[in-house]
């Protein structure tokens, strides 16, 4: 694995928690679980709630695994830091209404971006603030969606989410092109 690939690292836990799954929460097994939750710190690809899905879709399968400890620790510390980011994303949207409100009652023209990668909930919360105040976006993530479809994100990506110079750069010139596009 690639350096700072977090998101393929709780991808590659996920699997091994899906084909077993006992292996981890019979034995007291700590390690697969918490490098899923330290990676989940650093990648933004999959929430806490994706986590919690799957800890609810492996107990569906195999019902005593509710009763193991490592599996109601987890569960409880996933559950928290879900509620955690909820008032996280709350506090972004009131934020950003905020300063869209500031800057409209000095007439100042509203452009918003998204993130080129990763931070979908929070690209999620500025594509729905565009809607809804009528704001042009520059969305650098549908940009590199549509690039690392057909070139390598090694070329434009660092790790998880952040862009390389070459990334900037891609950004850079999307970013001009659609300014031009929008203001006058």
């Amino acid at each position: 694995m690639k350096k700072r690939q977090y998101s393929k690292a709780v991808q590659v836990g996920i699997n091994i928690l899906e084909k077993v799954p006992y292996s981890f929460f019979a034995k007291q097994d700590y390690g697969v679980l918490y490098n899923i939750v330290w990676a989940l710190n650093y990648q933004s690809k999959y929430s806490e709630q994706d986590i919690l899905n799957l800890f609810e879709a492996i107990a569906q399968k195999h019902p005593s695994i509710k009763q193991e400890k490592v599996y109601k620790e987890y569960k409880q510390l996933l559950e928290m830091r879900a509620g955690d980011n909820n008032q996280i994303r709350n506090w972004q949207q009131k934020n950003l209404e905020e300063i869209i409100k500031l800057a409209s009652n000095k007439n100042i023209q509203v452009i918003l971006m998204t993130y080129p990668a990763g931070y979908t909930e929070t690209n999620e919360i500025i594509r729905s603030l565009s809607k809804k105040y009528s704001l042009p976006i520059i969305d650098q993530y549908h940009l590199f969606e549509q690039i690392l479809t057909t070139d390598s994100s090694a070329k434009y990506i660092e790790d998880d989410e952040h862009p390389s110079p070459a990334g900037y750069a891609l950004m850079a010139k999307h970013t001009l092109q659609k300014l031009q596009e929008i203001l006058p």
